[in-house]
């Protein structure tokens, strides 16, 4: 997963590309997770809770005060809000595109590197037919 990397590629606090949430490259003793106290999300998980509080705030007020058929309305209407804006919150927080294509480079670079043997013999062996079509 890409999202919330450092300008490097890696990940906040693994110092690692692949060290993400699934504890792959972990140091020894990390926790399997973003953990509250690790994590610099505190300040968004109160602003939803707020808003979480808010929006039932709304809902009891509409359910007492209007018809029960018009705060269903509005109730769905902020639990609908409230969504949208959790799932728009981490929105501009991703890489960007020039991020992604580096980490994808160095990727096929490796997978280049790993199969320099692969290449090399099938280079060979298109050789060596070269030659035995040359000879006919």
């Amino acid at each position: 997963m890409l999202l919330n990397r450092t300008f490097d590629g890696t990940d906040p606090g693994t110092c690692s590309a692949r060290g993400g949430r699934y504890g792959v490259n972990r140091p020894l003793g990390g926790r399997g997770g973003a953990h509250r106290e690790e994590a610099d999300t505190a300040g968004v998980s109160k602003r939803w809770w707020g808003w979480a509080a808010g929006a039932l705030v709304v809902a009891v007020l509409a359910f007492l005060v209007l018809n029960w058929i018009l705060a269903l309305f509005v109730t769905i209407m902020a639990g609908t809000l409230l969504v949208v804006g959790a799932l728009a919150s981490g929105w501009d927080s991703h890489s960007t595109f020039e991020q992604r294509e580096l980490v994808r480079a160095r990727k096929r670079a490796e997978k280049w590197e790993r199969n320099a043997g692969a290449r090399a013999k099938d280079r060979a062996l298109w050789e060596q037919h070269q030659a035995k079509q040359a000879d006919r």
